[in-house]
């Protein structure tokens, strides 16, 4: 029987393996029966969607690198497929060589057969890339690395300001640049810890706010304004690093391993299979989650400790 390709196939983290594939996608550009006559123009009109025609297997066997283990059986995992296909749920493919791409299942078919002794359920699915997915991992100033470069530039702001009308030097604002770091980079750190932290960081600022005495004259207003805009820059970095806000950071990989095994070592071995899903979410570029390479930077979910 036909083991597919190298790298294990999934859809939704559920393990397929993979006995054909053809894909198609490229570009459109109009067809016209006299292009350019008469000064007409070729217009092109984008990238068409990428679409895989799949034929699949579900069959007992032994988990691979970077899979469940045990692998749930066959009955299982094409049951879930099923309800999952049936619902019209957008999930991420993994393709054997393509990487991992956010799809529709479209013209699931399926038939039982018993090859080599064992049950098999052989599958034939085409597989559309969602344009209308929402994005995993939005550029958003709030919720990216953004949040510390906005700090620094209201702290330059604050530090500019005392300059110009000779008030002291904050002692303050260094630990701003070290706490906005800390928060995006420490996953340990519950949103309670960074509340408060944020909280007695805006009170500290205030104080120091109060001492250069900004509104005794006109020409110190820019003091006031500019501590102003770094106490609410603190806020939303707040938010951007909260639990609620489901921080994302970057982690390292230092040695060539499954990214299940990465999702286990970071999160914990109960939660590895879930986190495996996210992982794979939040990396739609990553070619080889059965071995990601040393020196990769991978998207993760920080961890959220109460």
């Amino acid at each position: 029987m036909s083991q597919g390709f190298r790298y294990p196939a999934s859809w939704a983290g559920i393990a397929i393996d993979v006995t054909g594939a053809s894909v198609r996608h490229g570009r459109t550009v109009p067809q016209h029966l006299r292009p350019r006559r008469d000064g007409a123009s070729l217009e092109d009109t984008g990238r068409d969607p990428w679409v895989c025609q799949v034929e699949f297997l579900f069959l007992d066997r032994d988990a691979h690198p970077g899979e469940p283990s045990p692998l749930p059986d066959y009955e299982q995992r094409f049951t879930a497929f099923d309800v999952l296909v049936d619902s019209g749920a957008t999930r991420t493919l993994v393709h054997p060589y393509q990487g991992a791409v956010r799809c529709k299942v479209e013209g699931f078919e399926h038939r039982a057969a018993a090859e080599d002794g064992q049950p098999v359920i052989r599958c034939s699915a085409t597989f559309i890339e969602d344009g209308e997915a929402e994005i995993v991992f939005a550029p958003d100033p709030i919720k990216s690395v953004s949040g510390p470069q906005s700090l620094r530039g209201r702290a330059t702001q604050v530090k500019t300001a005392m300059s110009d009308t000779g008030a002291p030097e904050s002692a303050v604002l260094a630990d701003v640049d070290v706490d906005a770091d800390r928060w995006g980079n420490d996953p340990t750190l519950s949103s309670r810890q960074v509340y408060l932290e944020m909280v007695r960081l805006r009170r500290r600022l205030s104080d120091e706010m109060l001492a250069a005495d900004p509104y005794t004259s006109i020409e110190r207003y820019p003091i006031a304004r500019a501590y102003h805009e770094l106490q609410w820059e603190l806020v939303r970095a707040f938010e951007a690093y909260s639990s609620s806000s489901s921080r994302v950071i970057s982690l390292e990989v230092t040695a060539a391993q499954p990214l299940r095994t990465i999702a286990a070592n970071f999160y914990g071995a109960a939660q590895a299979d879930a986190r495996l899903v996210e992982l794979l979410d939040l990396n739609p570029g990553l070619r080889t989650p059965a071995l990601v390479p040393a020196g990769t930077t991978l998207r993760a979910y920080a961890l959220v400790v109460h």
